[in-house]
């Protein structure tokens, strides 16, 4: 079966120069001049490698002739080991066969090896996996807290003495706090900011972004305050870019958000995440 550029789309299995390839990543180019085309980049499904490749616009390639294996995942060494629940026939894949799928494999998890010519050749995982939190992203909005409170306190110190009837109540309060945090409860929070910075793309994995709540509930009325961050801080402190989009309208006729994450400085693959839920949003209500 063929396919053209036009319906060219991420995990997209085709072959090319003979060879089976999954598609990365592709972008649809109109030049000022000359004919439009349709850069790519493109993983070998036995090899791993990855490779450039542009095609013309409208040009047409043959879909990769695979079969799936239902299969359970039993223990890695230096192979990835699965079995048929079925047969019981045991395979194994290399790092590089697994690819990114390595990093949300878990013991006695349920997967589908695609064979190509016979010999399986990579993992597909399900649309679902439950993962636990690592240890450094653990309770990083009471470290932004902290970090927030502290600056805040010794930035405003000569407002907060000199000029402390002038301030809100809730501001006062918020400056209060961030005296009593001590430097060494400061540095620890710096510290711990920044070992989940550098966890960052472990975090993420192969994911181009994160779907999180927006807030506990929807929007308050008027314009007194934004309502309660708490799913923010997470990603104020880590420094990535966010996107909010509207996911439904509660009965004061204000909305519940949902919020994109996505890599730092990757913003421009974000909003194109965020487009896309939007479009699937608005098909849906």
């Amino acid at each position: 079966m063929q396919v053209s550029t036009a319906e060219f789309k991420k995990g997209l299995r085709i072959v090319y120069d003979g060879h089976p390839y999954t598609i990365v990543d592709f972008q649809h180019v109109k030049p000022g001049k000359g004919g439009a085309f349709v850069r790519t980049k493109l993983k070998h499904m036995k090899l791993g490698k990855v490779i450039d490749n542009t095609f013309r616009s409208g040009e047409k390639v043959e879909l990769v002739d695979f079969e799936d294996k239902h299969m359970q995942f039993l223990y890695r060494d230096d192979r990835y080991h699965f079995m048929d629940m079925e047969t019981y026939e045991q395979v194994s894949l290399s790092a590089d066969e697994i690819g990114d799928a390595r990093q949300y494999l878990q013991e006695n998890a349920e997967v589908d090896v695609l064979y190509v010519g016979g010999a399986p050749v990579a993992v597909e995982l399900p649309n679902f996996v439950e993962l636990a939190i690592a240890p450094e992203h653990h309770g990083l909005a009471e470290v932004q807290d902290t970090i927030m409170r502290f600056e805040m306190a010794q930035s405003l110190a000569y407002e907060r003495i000199e000029h402390s009837a002038e301030l809100s109540p809730r501001l006062a309060q918020m400056l209060d706090a961030g005296m009593t945090i001590g430097a060494d409860e400061y540095d620890a929070a710096l510290a711990r900011a920044a070992a989940a910075r550098a966890g960052l793309a472990a975090f993420f994995g192969p994911c181009d972004a994160i779907l999180v709540p927006a807030a506990p509930g929807e929007a308050p009325s008027g314009l007194g305050n934004t309502g309660n961050p708490i799913f923010n801080r997470m990603w104020t402190l880590l420094g990535v870019p966010c996107v909010t989009l509207p996911a439904r309208w509660a009965e004061n006729g204000l909305p519940t958000g949902i919020q994109l994450v996505g890599r730092s400085r990757d913003d421009a693959r974000l909003m194109g995440c965020a487009a896309f839920l939007e479009q699937a949003l608005a098909a849906s209500r």
